[in-house]
């Protein structure tokens, strides 16, 4: 880029009025004699300005630098003005609205977001009038954001959405920018987990074997009982949750098992008790099998104690 400086003929009081006057006058000149190879005048401190057309196509650029950025991004974006009415979109929601037969309108530019929204109807009309009521909210300044997941499927699939609205700078917002994002990978591994969790607290709960998990950090509070602990001990699963041995067995019976809890979370060891007699409500003394296991947690910290019990009575009896 080429730099031509000003004549040094300017007094210290007028210099910016003239520089103004100059620059006018200057930039049409040199656009023209030097086929626009001249962008910038330099005053006599030696500052340099940018001439308008210079300005004009550095605007055009950054511009047009934004949008491709925007384009980029895989999340579907929308423009809204102070009104609520789209202005512009980018790639990834015309893609998405041209894969959903919605490009009729011209992706949804010039229509009013807000209009759709209170013009919804059908099972997502409550979901479809939160979300107007939310980016009115943020246009008004009332709140600086909104998000809100929801499920959107296809026949083919099943999808969930996050959208965000976040306002452009303004008092009130000049507009709004709404972005949805693809979140069905992280809610389909969500519903996974819980399916197996469910499945294991049901394999858990049906074990013939009494199965107790008691929290070390938490004072070895029982955070499972299953039946088979219930029908052991005489002690419901009510009774036992969120206790630990000294409420459900007080005395020395008790105290012996917090002290054997302790030792095995001191020392985090499996402990194995082939006939342990512990005293259950219903039944008096029981001879039981007991096995205790330390468990910790993704950090290689000890968390929780295991602890499965089998019913040796009538064996031992026999």
């Amino acid at each position: 880029m080429n730099t031509a400086s000003l004549p040094p003929a300017l007094s210290e009081n007028d210099e910016i009025s003239e520089l103004i006057e100059l620059l006018h006058r200057t930039e049409q000149r040199l656009h023209k004699l030097t086929a626009g190879e001249v962008d910038t005048v330099a005053n006599r401190q030696g500052r340099t300005l940018l001439l308008s057309h210079a300005q004009e196509h550095r605007r055009q650029h950054e511009a047009a630098r934004q949008a491709s950025i925007v384009d980029a991004l895989p999340m579907h974006i929308a423009l809204l003005d102070a009104r609520g009415i789209v202005v512009s979109v980018n790639d990834a929601w015309r893609a998405f609205a041209d894969s959903n037969c919605m490009s009729d309108d011209g992706w949804g530019v010039g229509v009013s977001y807000l209009r759709v929204c209170d013009a919804a109807c059908g099972a997502n009309a409550d979901g479809a009038q939160h979300v107007g009521t939310g980016i009115r909210a943020v246009l008004s300044g009332e709140r600086d954001r909104f998000s809100i997941e929801y499920p959107c499927h296809a026949p083919d699939q099943q999808r969930w959405f996050l959208m965000t609205v976040t306002p452009l700078p303004g008092d009130p917002p000049t507009g709004v920018v709404v972005v949805h994002v693809n979140i069905s990978e992280r809610i389909q591994a969500e519903e996974a987990q819980r399916a197996l969790q469910q499945l294991l607290t049901d394999v858990v709960e049906n074990m013939p074997t009494a199965v107790q998990l008691k929290s070390v950090k938490d004072d070895f509070r029982i955070l499972i009982w299953n039946k088979a602990a219930e029908t052991m001990f005489g002690v419901s699963r009510d009774a036992a949750i969120g206790r630990n041995v000294h409420d459900i067995w007080p005395g020395q019976e008790g105290e012996h098992m917090y002290a054997a809890d302790v030792e095995l979370a001191s020392r985090a060891i499996m402990q194995d008790f082939p006939d342990h007699v512990i005293s259950s409500r219903d039944r008096g003394p029981i001879h039981a099998h007991v096995r205790k296991v330390a468990l910790r947690d993704e950090r290689g910290t000890l968390s929780h104690i295991l602890v499965v019990a089998d019913d040796m009575t009538i064996q031992r009896a026999a």
